[in-house]
């Protein structure tokens, strides 16, 4: 296995062309299709490996973003799923890319890293922990939650992955063992919508509507207008 190590957020110093919220955006974007298609959490982990490690060696141009992210997640899923998803179904009326831009990028992204894709990411962690302490099952899809919400926050990129699934193990433990209820009302980060409409599915036991996910995400949200001001 290789060494667990995050990515270094130094990449994105003195760059234009990647801003923090350009790759939340993108983050956001990706989880959406990674949900409506219906794949494995191991493919959306991956792709997000694979996005800040090309970035971290690339540098795309803004226009190709969505590209990028694309070409990820159909190489995420041609390396995690049975059955890789047609990557017609990421090419829209609303995208302004083209399928030979998909399969381009997707050539330069697996040249750049040297077609090495097994990296220890915190969802391999996450399962590990979960079965050798017996969780609870509700434990499980709020661990999810907290990791997939750190996926937008660009700090967390160099976090090591084993010590985010603790963190966000342990949180999720927390939450249940004090039986907190879950909000009436929970409006969600419009810049991480997507995530927030995943985890308020019954299979994923409302994981986004408790406390304290509720209040995580009003809080970014929050935060995010405050910088807007």
């Amino acid at each position: 296995m290789k060494k667990e190590i995050g990515v270094s957020i130094g990449y994105m110093e003195n760059r234009e062309d990647i801003t923090k919220e350009l790759r939340e955006r993108l983050v956001d974007w990706v989880i959406k299709f990674h949900d409506e298609l219906g794949l494995m959490d191991e493919s959306l982990h991956l792709t997000i490996q694979i996005i800040d490690r090309f970035f971290a060696l690339h540098q795309p141009l803004q226009e190709n973003l969505r590209v990028v992210g694309a070409a990820a997640l159909s190489l995420a899923s041609k390396y995690e799923e049975v059955k890789p998803f047609n990557i017609g179904s990421l090419i829209t009326d609303e995208e302004s890319y083209t399928l030979e831009e998909v399969i381009s990028q997707e050539l330069l992204i697996a040249c750049t890293l040297n077609f090495e894709f097994c990296f220890p990411n915190p969802y391999m962690f996450m399962r590990l922990y979960f079965h050798a302490t017996n969780s609870e099952i509700r434990i499980e899809p709020l661990s999810l939650f907290f990791i997939e919400l750190c996926f937008s926050e660009f700090e967390m990129v160099e976090c090591r992955p084993s010590m985010l699934a603790a963190s966000a193990m342990e949180l999720a433990r927390k939450m249940v063992t004090l039986h907190q209820e879950i909000a009436k009302k929970s409006s969600s980060s419009q810049g991480m919508r997507a995530l927030y409409l995943k985890y308020m599915k019954v299979d994923q036991l409302y994981a986004s509507r408790r406390t304290p996910a509720a209040f995580l995400l009003n809080k970014k949200r929050g935060r995010e207008e405050g910088e807007s001001d």
